[in-house]
């Protein structure tokens, strides 16, 4: 390919804006890989027609298998329907309590988005025929706005004409003062008002939109390992003409200063001298066959760079968008959308490490799908060797004026002399050996194995499946297989609803109205659509849903005479949310209980109230026994302690009386010890000696008190 020149920069503010020779060198330097990968989807488009068509001699069946297409067409159904059976299929939830309004409010209205305002079954359909077929899908996710004119009804003011002026104040409806003030200050007077139709511009379309990429078109980053988000720069290949690049031609308008519009430089365009004959091997025959000659449509090849530059050469990296036409850059703007990343989501069918391409079941089945064609061939090539239903007859049967007979149809006679059976041999096609037919049934089933996609794998009687319980083993490693898939694909759902989200604050009107169920609508404004949020794709497959569904209700079974009515309510709408039925589910979630039968309240009170009387009465004789069993535990109480008052005195007596009889034994043990030793004697003589002691000083004592009194007398 033939380095283009540079052109002028469209960006005179950027002090290092990028040139076309700048970006297109990343689309040359990763145009390598993309060739190889092109090489790829070429063979991969190949394998769903049946492989190469043999080289084989005249004569000779050219007939091919088309294995690969068979399971890819069984698969199609699998993922498509488990994604469009959801009615509501992006979950919001809140991450802090400020972001509940913002998570129901974007819930319904990205829910709305993808149920109204897309095509949603052609885009699911054209994401899983590219993820089948060719192992990966890209989305590209962006903006639709298209201005037009709508008739609104308006209420304008009715101002009275002069006549009605001069009638109302005849009938006094006005003063005369009024109405001459009106007429000399030109001021009407207002009598009442009227609806009209008027045109006003207006937003007929404004909304997100998914393109899923020609993926030899797409050409992504090589050094991001397989992350596209970590990608430095996508580029997008697509087809266009004069007629669409001057639909979003750049504007400014000299009074208000409002820009719209992007492309620059396309006047080169104009009369058609830089058009490209494009001829797109990835596209249909038909399509490339086809060329328009008017400079209005006339293909072109158009380029677009989505990535990131130093666009002001301070090391500060900044998302743009660039567009090149052969040698002419027509946009250069930085990233227009608030998320600011590079406008791609991919999922792959079976992820291949460290890059972002996945591979088709095509690249399991090729081999079998090979060998199964070559022993269709030779079950051809060997029933062709036998002349089916040609005849041959003995040359002596048969007369020559018999044989023109025959040829024309009329009786035939021949010679007696052999029997027809004997003279006339037909060659029909001869039994065929069981190779050929045990070669196909053996890569079938290794196909079926390998892929996981087994073509009427609902039936019963499918012999690729073997016995019953290699039948559930490969049912539930296909829904497994299925279900991986549906998982990678949910992870892209989430990645395009991130950016749409992101978009939705930006771009959608200041009040949008959405249905929330049913005939209810609700009003949400823009503003109210900020905040944090989890996501969750709803996302499952028949066999997984069916298998919760039974399970819940093996659990209502089983339980059902302990289970609360608000459980058994909160089941019941889980199964039907399984089972694809929503409408049933809201109406159980939105039913009021009947109103009671006055009769049976009636009733109930009765039944209330007696049993409260009976409550009354069991509790009053409850008190009664009560209080006798008190009072009898009472005396009881009074009697113990007498008892053991008693009992506790009579001890403190028959205590002392054994300390009494103790002190006295030890008396007359003593006095019999004094006496037998003499001690007793001793203590008498002693006694006595005190005694005469004692008596002989208190006579001193009389004496000295008689001398005392004696003396105080003479003086």
């Amino acid at each position: 390919m033939i380095e283009p020149v540079a052109v002028s920069k469209l960006q005179p503010k950027w002090a290092n804006a990028p040139t076309r020779g700048d970006l297109y060198n990343d689309y040359a330097s990763a145009l390598n890989g993309q060739e190889d990968y092109r090489a790829k989807l070429r063979e991969y488009r190949t394998n769903m027609k049946g492989g190469v068509v043999p080289k084989v001699r005249q004569g000779k069946s050219t007939a091919v298998s088309l294995l690969v297409r068979e399971h890819v067409e069984w698969t199609k159904p699998a993922l498509s329907e488990a994604i469009l059976s959801t009615k509501n299929m992006f979950k919001i939830s809140p991450i802090g309590s400020e972001d509940v309004l913002g998570a129901t409010q974007n819930s319904l209205v990205i829910n709305n988005q993808w149920s109204n305002k897309i095509n949603k079954v052609k885009l699911v359909d054209d994401i899983v025929e590219v993820l089948t077929e060719e192992g990966t899908v890209v989305v590209k996710t962006g903006w639709e706005s298209i201005e037009g004119v709508k008739e609104v009804e308006k209420e304008q003011p009715v101002f009275a004409t002069p006549e009605q002026l001069l009638e109302m104040v005849q009938q006094g409806q006005i003063p005369p003062e009024q109405a001459q003030q009106s007429m000399e200050t030109d001021q009407p007077v207002q009598i009442g008002t009227e609806i009209v139709y008027v045109e006003e511009p207006t937003l007929i379309k404004n909304q997100p939109t998914y393109e899923v990429c020609n993926n030899a078109n797409i050409t992504i980053d090589p050094t991001c390992d397989g992350v596209v988000e970590d990608a430095q720069f996508a580029i997008y290949e697509f087809n266009t003409n004069y007629a669409e690049l001057l639909e979003y031609k750049y504007t400014k308008d000299k009074e208000t200063g409002e820009e719209s519009g992007y492309y620059h430089n396309i006047d080169v365009f104009k009369n058609g001298d830089d058009g490209d004959d494009i001829y797109d091997q990835f596209k249909s025959d038909e399509s490339n066959n086809f060329k328009f000659d008017d400079p209005a449509r006339k293909r072109l090849r158009a380029y677009e760079y989505w990535g990131y530059w130093d666009i002001q050469g301070d090391g500060v990296l900044v998302s743009i968008v660039a567009t090149w036409i052969n040698n002419t850059l027509v946009r250069l703007e930085e990233n227009p959308f608030p998320h600011g990343r590079i406008p791609f989501s991919t999922a792959a069918y079976m992820p291949r490490k460290g890059s972002y391409h996945g591979e088709p079941d095509g690249e399991l089945l090729k081999q079998s799908q090979a060998r199964i064609g070559r022993m269709g061939r030779a079950i051809d090539d060997k029933t062709a060797e036998d002349a089916v239903g040609q005849k041959f007859i003995h040359e002596s049967f048969l007369k020559p004026s018999a044989k023109n007979a025959m040829e024309k149809g009329n009786t035939t006679y021949y010679s007696g002399n052999m029997h027809p059976k004997d003279a006339i041999w037909k060659n029909d096609v001869q039994p065929l050996g069981s190779t050929q037919f045990d070669v196909i049934a053996r890569e079938e089933k290794k196909a079926a194995e390998l892929s996981g996609s087994i073509a009427f794998a609902g039936s019963q009687s499918n012999p690729k499946l073997g016995g019953g319980t290699q039948q559930k083993s490969s049912m539930d490693a296909t829904a497994q297989r299925k279900l991986s898939v549906l998982r990678r694909l949910g992870a892209m759902f989430e990645d395009m609803a991130r950016m749409t989200i992101s978009m939705n604050q930006v771009y959608l009107s200041e009040t949008e109205i959405v249905r929330a169920t049913g005939d209810q609508f609700v009003t949400i404004a823009r503003d109210d659509l900020e905040g944090r949020f989890d996501f969750n794709v709803e996302i499952s497959t028949p066999e997984k849903d069916e298998e919760q569904a039974n399970r819940i209700m093996t659990l209502m079974q089983t339980n059902a005479a302990s289970q609360k009515p608000e459980t058994v309510e909160m089941m019941y709408v889980k199964m039907l949310e399984l089972w694809k039925m929503p409408e049933e589910a809201q109406a159980i979630r939105d039913q009021q209980p009947p109103p009671p039968d006055p009769r049976q309240e009636r009733m109930i009170d009765l039944q209330i109230q007696e049993q409260e009387l009976k409550n009354g009465l069991i509790a009053k004789q409850i008190e009664a026994e009560d209080s006798m069993i008190f009072e009898r535990m009472s005396r009881v109480d009074e009697n113990l302690e007498a008892d053991i008052a008693k009992k506790q005195a009579e001890a403190r007596k028959s205590e002392a009386a054994a300390k009494k009889m103790d002190i006295e034994t030890d008396i007359a043990t003593q006095v019999y010890i004094d006496t037998d030793s003499g001690r007793k004697r001793e203590e008498e003589i002693e006694d006595r000696e005190l005694d005469a002691i004692y008596k002989e000083r208190e006579m001193e004592h009389s004496k000295m008190n008689d001398i005392e009194k004696a003396v105080r007398i003479v003086v």
